[in-house]
């Protein structure tokens, strides 16, 4: 029940694409009598459309990663390429006495801490 009343919302949202939008260009329509050139209304429509598309693709990859089977898999490849990266950044880092003297401050503060120094 509660999907469909969102559903209903959204749907009435003045995007050209919607419901909202078909009532917003009829009462365009209505005020100017006349219709709004075709032209215009395909592009307005398409991009749109195109808008839409793309959002509901941004969810959807951002959604998959949410899956179990899918985590556990990308930690497992976080947790190999930070062992990568903080081997090259060791390997590369020149640091000068202040620089170790952040580091050994940042090892002794807890996680909670509301700054933080990253050397890659």
């Amino acid at each position: 029940m509660i999907l469909n009343v969102n559903l209903a919302i959204l749907n009435m949202l003045p995007i050209p694409v919607l419901d909202g939008g078909h009532i917003v260009l009829a009462i365009i329509e209505s005020i100017r009598r006349k219709p709004v050139n075709m032209r215009v209304l395909e592009v307005v429509q398409t991009s749109c459309a195109v808008v839409i598309i793309v959002y509901m693709l941004y969810i959807t990859f951002f959604d998959v990663q949410d899956l179990p089977f899918v985590r556990k898999g990308l930690d497992q490849l976080r947790s190999t390429l930070g062992r990568e990266r903080s081997a090259n950044a060791v390997a590369g880092m020149r640091c000068t006495g202040a620089c170790e003297a952040l580091k050994s401050y940042r090892d002794d503060e807890p996680r909670s801490s509301t700054w933080r120094l990253s050397f890659y």
